[in-house]
C-alpha cells in the first residue's frame, strides 16, 4: 500500500447531474476531514476541457479531473444529442464498442500490474489514470445507485463496466471504499457471482437503504454496513438568494401553492415499445400539470440534470411535456447552471415536490418538503422512501398514469403534516449516522480523526 494521501473517486464528476455532484462533493468533504491535506482526483469523460459543464464546478474545489478508465459506449458511439431512445446505427456501434471493452477489460485485469501491457491497451489519457490509481491509498466509490443488473447481454456488460475500476484497483493491491449506495436487483447468476466476488473483497462497503443492505447480506453476509444517502446532509445555499432567484422566474411564492417537478427522459429499456411508453409518460405529466393549474396550484419545472447525453438531459422531457399543453406559457421553467447546493435551496421554497429525479426527492425530504417519487430503476427511491414509511407516495415509472398521479397527489395534500413529521424523524438520525461513517473510513485508510 503506497504511503501517501492520494485518493481517486469514481464513477465520474458529473456536475450536470446535481445528485451525482452532491454525492461527489460529500465524498470530497469526507476525505478532507479524515485525511488532512490529501490529494483527490475524480474520473470524468470531460477531463480535457476545463470549461466543460460536466466538471467546471468541481474543478473550482481544487479537485483534479482525470480521464475515465472506460468511456460509456453511448457517449462514444451515439452522436444524437436530443434523441432519448437508442436505435439504428448508433445502437450497433454501442454494441461493438461494448464488445471491444469486454476484451480490453479482460486483458487489463489479467495483466493488471504490468505497466507495459497497460500502456499498450490504454490510450495515453487512460494510462495516466491507471498510473494515478496505482499510486493511490484508496479508490473511493462515491454514493449513488451504483450496481444493478437485469436479464440480457446489455445488463451483463453494464455490471462489468460498473465494477471494472474496483476490480482493477483490487488486482493492483489498492484498497476500495464504497460509500452508501443502492445495490440490486441482480437477476442473473452471472451478476450475483460477480458481485459476490468483487464486492466481497472491498475494505468497506455501505448500503444506503434496507433493500440494498438485505441484498448484500444475502450475497456477502456480514460484510455491508448501513448508512443514509450522503446527499441528505448536503448544505443548501442561502434561502434569501433562492427567493430572489425564483421570483425572477415569475414563481408566485406565498401567493399560490408551488409544486416543484423534475422529469428525466427515461428510455424505458425493458419495454416492448419504448417510444409508446415514453409518450405516455410525457402525456401523464402534462395532464398532471394541467390538473394542478385547475385546482389553483402552480407547477414549477426544474431541470435537475442537464447531461451528458440525451437520456440524462431533463430539458428534453420537460419541453416535451410543455409542448403538449395548452397553458404551457403559464408554467415557470428553471434550467440555469446551478450547482447542487443552489438547486437544493431552490427546492426548499416549494410547498410540494413531484420527483422523477431521485436526488430531487432526497433534497426535498431533507428539508421536510412533502414529495412524490417516480421510481425508474433499482432500489433507489423505493428503498429509502419505504424506510421513511411513506411507501404510498412512490411508484414505478412503468405504472405511471394520469389517474394514479392525481390520486397520489391528493393523498399527499391530505396527510402532508404526517409526512413532514416522518421526514423530520428520519433526518434526526442522519447526521449522527454519517458522522460515524467518517470514523469507519478513517480506520480503513489508517487515519485518526482529530
Amino acid at each position: 500500500m503506497p504511503d501517501n494521501k492520494k485518493f481517486l473517486i469514481c464513477p465520474g464528476a458529473l456536475d450536470c447531474n446535481r445528485g451525482d455532484q452532491a454525492l461527489a462533493w460529500e465524498a470530497i468533504d469526507l476525505l478532507r476531514k479524515v485525511s488532512h491535506n490529501c490529494e483527490i482526483a475524480i474520473m470524468s469523460d470531460s477531463y480535457d476541457d476545463p470549461n466543460d459543464s460536466q466538471s467546471r464546478q468541481t474543478r473550482k474545489r481544487n479537485i483534479a479531473i482525470i480521464p475515465s478508465l472506460l468511456f460509456n459506449p453511448r457517449r462514444v458511439a451515439s452522436k444524437k444529442k436530443y434523441e432519448v431512445i437508442d436505435s439504428g446505427w448508433s445502437l450497433v456501434k454501442m454494441k461493438l464498442r461494448a464488445l471491444a471493452d469486454a476484451i480490453q477489460i479482460s486483458l487489463l485485469l489479467l495483466l493488471a500490474k504490468n505497466r507495459i501491457w497497460a500502456r499498450l491497451l490504454l490510450s495515453k489519457p487512460q494510462y495516466r489514470t491507471y498510473t494515478y490509481l496505482r499510486s493511490c491509498r484508496a479508490l473511493v466509490v462515491k454514493g449513488g445507485g451504483y450496481i444493478y443488473s437485469y436479464r440480457g447481454l446489455r445488463w451483463a456488460y453494464y455490471i462489468l463496466f460498473g465494477l471494472f475500476p474496483i476490480m482493477l484497483a483490487q488486482r493492483c493491491g489498492i484498497k476500495v471504499i464504497i460509500l452508501p449506495n443502492s445495490f440490486g436487483p441482480f437477476e442473473t447468476r452471472w451478476s450475483r457471482w460477480l458481485v459476490r466476488l468483487v464486492l466481497g473483497r472491498c475494505e468497506l462497503i455501505a448500503a444506503r437503504e434496507y433493500k440494498s443492505y438485505d441484498v448484500l447480506n444475502t450475497l456477502i453476509p456480514d460484510k455491508a454496513k448501513l448508512f443514509p444517502d450522503m446527499a441528505f446532509v448536503l448544505k443548501p445555499d442561502k434561502t434569501t438568494w433562492a427567493k430572489k432567484e425564483l421570483m425572477g422566474y415569475g414563481i408566485p411564492l406565498g401567493e399560490k401553492k408551488c409544486v416543484g417537478i423534475t422529469m428525466r427522459p427515461w428510455r424505458f429499456p425493458n419495454a416492448e415499445n419504448p417510444q409508446e411508453k415514453y409518450a405516455n409518460y410525457i402525456q401523464t405529466f402534462a395532464k398532471f400539470m394541467e390538473h394542478l393549474l385547475q385546482i389553483g396550484f402552480m407547477p414549477d419545472l426544474f431541470a435537475h440534470t442537464t447531461g451528458p447525453g440525451a437520456h440524462e438531459n431533463d430539458t428534453i422531457a420537460l419541453k416535451d411535456a410543455l409542448h403538449t399543453m395548452f397553458l404551457a406559457e403559464q408554467i415557470p421553467y428553471v434550467d440555469a447552471d446551478y450547482n447542487c447546493r443552489q438547486i437544493k435551496s431552490l427546492y426548499s421554497l416549494m410547498d410540494f415536490m413531484v420527483c422523477t429525479r431521485f436526488h430531487s426527492a432526497i433534497f426535498s425530504i431533507s428539508q421536510e418538503i412533502p414529495c412524490i417519487a417516480v421510481v425508474y430503476k433499482g432500489y433507489n427511491a423505493s428503498g429509502i422512501l419505504g424506510e421513511i414509511v411513506i411507501e404510498k407516495f412512490n411508484f414505478s415509472i412503468d405504472e405511471l398514469h394520469h389517474d394514479l398521479s392525481i390520486e397520489a397527489f391528493g393523498n399527499l395534500i391530505s396527510c402532508q403534516e404526517e409526512v413532514k413529521k416522518k421526514m423530520k424523524v428520519y433526518m434526526n438520525v442522519c447526521d449522527e449516522k454519517l458522522h460515524s461513517l467518517h470514523g469507519l473510513v478513517a480506520s480503513v485508510i489508517g487515519e485518526t480523526i482529530k
